[in-house]
């Protein structure tokens, strides 16, 4: 019988050198560099106030690099962006592994959108005008960045403002859509809270099965929120009649 080398799966200490994982020429580079050398922060910095008392904050610079970042990559929930933080070398490099949580990145984008959302246009045209967006990035339902080409970034003075103008209905679209999710997710837990207590009160075995499968999605399924939620009032329905 043939013999192979054995294989080891249990975890494995790596030595990682945090600033190796931004590598010059990629997008997260050219983001990283803009944000901390080129763009005009000073409307971020002018929201908090804790110079002298209260807690200290992440700073805008990382949030703001860890929300563009996620976004290239298709990530527009806070809740996945914070996975991303906790699990993603590239992320914790970048963000100098600090893992805001979902609820932080949430009100960051919230609170934030006016000041955020130029500067992730100026990011878009810069990091555009270098070819640094491939044709898999931004890859986000309902968001169409425009073609690449070299010979359109190098058009005529109107049609570089119709790509701009483009880039930034993109960025736009982009953080709508970020703001959005959110809202669905924050909708769907009252959901499953709403549930969870009235199958605490009608003790049903089928609707324990479809909690501890919603509880399993984190509760952002939202088909199985709503199955749950229905199969509840149906059980909470029977036993009323059956009491009387």
């Amino acid at each position: 019988m043939a013999r192979y080398k054995p294989q080891d799966h249990n975890s494995l200490l790596l030595p990682v050198v945090l600033s190796e994982q931004i590598v010059p020429g990629s997008f997260a580079f050219a983001l990283n560099y803009l944000v901390d050398h080129e763009l005009d922060l000073k409307p971020l910095d002018a929201q908090f106030k804790n110079d002298e008392v209260g807690a200290s904050a992440y700073d805008p610079r990382v949030m703001l690099e860890i929300v563009l970042l996620a976004y290239s990559q298709g990530l527009v929930s806070s809740r996945t962006i914070e996975q991303a933080c906790q699990r993603n070398v590239q992320f914790i490099a970048i963000s100098g592994d600090n893992q805001p949580s979902h609820a932080h990145i949430a009100k960051f984008v919230a609170n934030l959108s006016t000041q955020i959302k130029p500067l992730f246009s100026q990011v878009l045209l810069t990091c555009d005008a270098q070819g640094l967006i491939g044709r898999d990035m931004f890859a986000i339902d309902g968001v169409k960045l425009p073609s690449n080409a070299s010979k359109e970034r190098r058009g005529t003075h109107e049609e570089l403002r119709h790509r701009a103008d483009r880039l930034e209905k993109a960025a736009d679209k982009i953080m709508a859509l970020h703001q959005a999710q959110d809202k669905q997710g924050s909708g769907s837990g009252r959901s499953l809270h709403q549930a969870t207590e009235r199958i605490q009160r009608a003790g049903c075995a089928t609707c324990r099965d479809l909690e501890h499968m919603c509880v399993n999605h984190g509760g952002a399924d939202i088909r199985v929120t709503k199955q749950l939620l229905h199969r509840a009032n149906i059980c909470a329905s029977l036993q009323q009649v059956g009491g009387k």
